[in-house]
């Protein structure tokens, strides 16, 4: 499991992507991460997408939920530019969606995928911010209970707060070990903060761009990580040091 971020600046500049496409912000974040994807997988990438399956009036007075998936290869192999990879991202989202009330199991059933019984290599969500809850005499928490045993091989957990994007990357082991997790999810981080300012240049100078700002998050992360082990362990030396 590893955290990620995307500062509230970045997700503003993601959401006016999204408006001059015609779009919205989940497509944008869905076609940022099928680039960050591409060095690992190194072929079409197909992304799985939780969708609401509550439009029939028959279920309103109904408790539950009605969720199915849709699983959406991205096209974006001949993209000339990030808003390319977008338009086409939007254009397959919006196929797929037009029959998302095919249950997932019946189109694994038909397919047959050789990946596991799945048909995506990722798993993609992205949520909005709970609001906060207070019951006199009670304390509240949420849990993830996927942060333990990851249902998918891999998933990507976004939610949308006020200051920006949150979220973590989960690999499930042998596929995706933690030092392969971390990657991704740097790479991913720096392809949404880039993204914005980034729609119109060459494709590859997108990725290459993402690439040195994903090598800079790790290098950071592993200094932080180096001094806070250096703190515990002068500490632990002081408190062994006394009489």
């Amino acid at each position: 499991r590893s955290s990620l971020d995307v500062p509230r600046a970045a997700v503003a500049e993601l959401s006016e992507l999204a408006r001059t496409e015609r779009s919205t912000l989940v497509c944008v974040i869905f076609a940022a991460f099928a680039v960050a994807l591409a060095p690992d997988l190194r072929r079409g990438i197909v992304i799985g997408l939780p969708v609401d399956d509550r439009r029939d009036p028959a279920y309103d007075g109904t408790v539950g939920t009605f969720v199915n998936t849709i699983a959406v290869r991205v096209p974006a192999d001949g993209a000339s530019a990030f808003r390319s990879v977008v338009r086409e991202t939007r254009g397959a989202l919006a196929a797929a969606l037009a029959h998302a009330r095919v249950p997932y199991h019946r189109v694994v059933a038909a397919v047959r995928p050789d990946r596991g019984g799945e048909l995506f290599d990722a798993w993609l969500v992205v949520r909005r911010g709970l609001p906060a809850l207070s019951l006199d005499g009670v304390s509240l928490s949420r849990v993830d209970l996927e942060q333990a045993v990851p249902r998918h091989e891999l998933k990507l957990d976004l939610e949308q707060r006020e200051d920006g994007l949150a979220g973590a990357l989960m690999g499930r082991v042998p596929a995706w070990e933690p030092p392969a997790v971390d990657r991704l999810a740097a790479r991913t981080a720096a392809a949404l903060t880039l993204a914005g300012k980034m729609a119109d240049a060459p494709l590859a100078e997108f990725i290459s761009g993402t690439e040195v700002s994903a090598a800079q998050r790790l290098r950071s992360a592993r200094e932080r990580a180096d001094e806070s082990a250096r703190a515990r362990l002068r500490t632990a030396r002081r408190t062994s040091a006394r009489p």
